[in-house]
């Protein structure tokens, strides 16, 4: 049965070197721009103010150290390195439940590691192409109920905001989980099998193959920034709740040793350490209670500035891990509807910041507001 999150451990957030931890700070930008900009929210309630206008002056060249900033995709450079797993494996081998019908079918993808479930929201049978998201959920296991069963708005891990929008939701399970071939690798094999389940999603005759997104929350967050880090063949990733790397996620839910954070075990499962090699535009959003946050927010920061990265860090004041979730799905379901051009337009603004601080505080029963 999948181990259902809910809650994290303190987060061993390193690199390399010794983090350092800033100020919280949010870095927006559009999906095309590699620009960004700091902007303050002050207190919780507060009126969010960008920073005084300052003189233009011509954007240095970044500094491009391809030992620091590898270049290379993830999944190329894994071939070099072979991953050793321990002899007491993590294994999740449940069958996943059956999904009410016309919720989700439940089918299969062919992966690396062989045929796996996945759930998937039936064709609508109305002769149109439709968006499409590839959701991993947070946690740890394969697939459950969860995506069909009603949760609380502080912690709605169903992702349910995108197929009652009329997005397709596919989700699925990875080797060694429910009853797939294979074993559990620890964000290993895996990200090549949440690979092959983009192209599998893209291909389906519902689905408008050039409106592909993959999103995730906690573990599943950090899946979608792995990919980003492995394949273009998404338009963006999202990474709610993603931490940089899969060392830096509880060590007894690991299949390998995690104790060395500058081993190669690590840094060939961080895609922080191969933010370089991301090629479509991505997001890492978390709440700012969240400890870590702020440093991860000027570790992005810090490489969209020397490297030039397509990740945008979007810290939203006021929420936590769980909370931020909810409302973030439901604005990204209306970016998403309305990201129809040749390239993705989507950005995330104060506007967007001060609807999700105020979803976040607005007391349960409430009615919802729309996002801006």
């Amino acid at each position: 049965m999948r181990r259902t999150l809910t809650r994290r451990s303190p987060a061993r957030w390193s690199r390399s070197t010794a983090p350092l931890l800033l100020g919280s700070a949010l870095l927006s930008a559009g999906c095309c721009c590699p620009a960004f900009r700091a902007l303050d929210f002050g207190s919780a309630g507060s009126t969010p103010q960008s920073a005084p206008a300052a003189p233009v002056a011509a954007a240095p060249e970044p500094i491009v150290d391809e030992s620091l900033y590898p270049r290379t995709p993830l999944l190329e450079a894994r071939r070099a390195f072979q991953t050793v797993l321990l002899s007491d494996p993590v294994q999740e081998d449940d069958p996943p439940p059956a999904p009410p019908p016309g919720v989700f079918e439940l089918t299969r993808y062919v992966a690396p590691s062989g045929s796996l479930r996945a759930y998937v929201t039936p064709d609508p049978r109305d002769g149109r192409r439709h968006p499409a998201v590839v959701w991993v959920h947070g946690g740890w296991g394969g697939l459950s109920d969860l995506p069909w069963q009603r949760s609380p708005r502080a912690n709605d891990q169903s992702a349910s905001a995108f197929r009652t929008s009329g997005i397709v939701l596919a989700m699925p399970s990875f080797r060694g989980q429910n009853d797939n071939p294979g074993r559990m690798e620890g964000f290993w094999g895996e990200v090549d099998d949440l690979v092959a389940f983009v192209d599998h999603v893209a291909a389906m005759p519902y689905v408008d193959p050039a409106r592909v997104y993959v999103a995730g929350h906690s573990t599943g967050g950090t899946f979608a920034l792995l990919a980003a880090a492995s394949t273009d063949r998404a338009r963006a990733f999202f990474g709610i709740g993603a931490a940089p790397g899969a060392c830096n996620h509880r060590p007894e839910n690991l299949p390998f040793s995690s104790a060395d954070l500058a081993g190669p075990e690590c840094r060939l499962r961080s895609w922080l350490e191969h933010d370089a090699a991301i090629r479509r535009p991505s997001f890492f959003i978390e709440g700012a209670t969240e400890p870590g946050a702020s440093w991860m927010a000027s570790a992005i920061e810090e490489d969209r500035r020397n490297a030039r990265v397509q990740v945008t860090a979007v810290v939203v004041p006021g929420a936590n891990h769980f909370d931020v979730l909810e409302p973030t799905t439901r604005l990204l379901v209306q970016k998403i509807l309305a990201d129809t051009g040749p390239t993705c337009t989507i950005a995330f603004g104060p506007a967007d910041l001060a609807w999700l601080q105020s979803e976040i505080a607005r007391p349960d029963p409430g009615a919802p507001s729309s996002p801006p």
